[in-house]
């Protein structure tokens, strides 16, 4: 049974990936989904960690995971949630990876996928799921 919009909340959503049309891509899906803002578009995750400690006040981290950048990836992940725990990270893998996809489950993960079933649809369903957490 899916909530209706009005009763979730706005969510704040910061992108990490190292791709400029990417990040385009998904400020254009955040564009067609208005109750959620994205406050944050940053080709590293040292960048979202700056952002996170001048302030910068988050809900959800799309983070954009591929094995060529595995440790940069995993210290983002490992630093995010211990230290801002109601940030819900969703890991997207550049292709299904058994080994990636346990490691983001095991850093705290809230949702793993890969970029292939990140739909607009989809994402839009993530974002109404974790609003009404």
């Amino acid at each position: 049974m899916n909530t209706p919009l009005e009763n979730t909340r706005s969510l704040r959503v910061a992108l990490v990936d190292d791709r400029p049309a990417t990040r385009l891509g998904i400020d254009i899906f955040m564009r067609d989904i208005r109750q959620h803002r994205m406050v944050l578009s940053a080709e590293t995750g040292s960048e979202l960690l700056s952002a996170l400690r001048g302030g910068l006040e988050l809900d959800v981290a799309l983070i954009s995971l591929h094995p060529s950048g595995l440790g940069t990836d995993k210290v983002l992940l490992k630093r995010l949630q211990p230290f801002h725990p109601d940030v819900r990270t969703i890991a997207v893998l550049h292709r299904p990876d058994e080994t990636l996809a346990e490691y983001a489950h095991e850093a705290g993960a809230h949702t793993i996928l890969t970029w292939a079933e990140l739909t607009p649809v989809r994402f839009g369903e993530l974002l109404e799921e974790l609003a009404r957490l």
